[in-house]
């Protein structure tokens, strides 16, 4: 009987710690990739919200890409039945990575059931303009389509 008790006291105690079980991948994870697929002292040119101004953001992904520093910045939106967001990233490879999230491609409001896609723009050029949706901000040669 004092195992018992035992055993309850620890579990008890054990779950004061414990931390919430996490399936799958989330926008944290995400927003991880993007900042490490730039590396480790790239800017951080922020996060555009749904619906907000790109301008700030862009302008500094337009900037660091022209002086060649590392850089990333994201870009939140909303899908039928889930958030997504897209990333840029330049980094010390001198290639820009377009990223791609998606928190439930399924459907059915499943938490933590995020998916990351990945591809580079090939040969990116700036579009000329910051004024502009992020996907207009480069032009690429056939970008090539990678997914994790």
């Amino acid at each position: 009987m004092r195992n018992f008790y035992l055993f309850i006291v620890l579990f008890t105690l054990s779950s004061c710690g414990a931390k919430e079980y996490k399936s799958g991948i989330d926008f944290d994870d995400f927003r991880n990739k993007v900042k490490n697929t730039a590396g480790i002292n790239a800017i951080d040119c922020g996060q555009v919200e749904i619906s907000s101004n790109q301008l700030t953001t862009n302008t500094c992904v337009a900037e660091s890409f022209l002086r060649q520093s590392p850089f990333f910045g994201i870009y939140k939106g909303q899908g039928t039945d889930s958030s997504v967001a897209t990333g840029i990233a330049f980094g010390v490879d001198y290639k820009v990575h377009f990223l791609y999230f998606d928190s439930d491609p399924s459907g059915g409001g499943k938490k933590d059931n995020g998916k990351i896609s990945q591809s580079e723009c090939l040969n990116a050029k700036l579009g000329g303009s910051v004024d502009v949706d992020y996907y207009d901000l480069f032009s690429c040669d056939q970008p090539s389509a990678t997914s994790n």
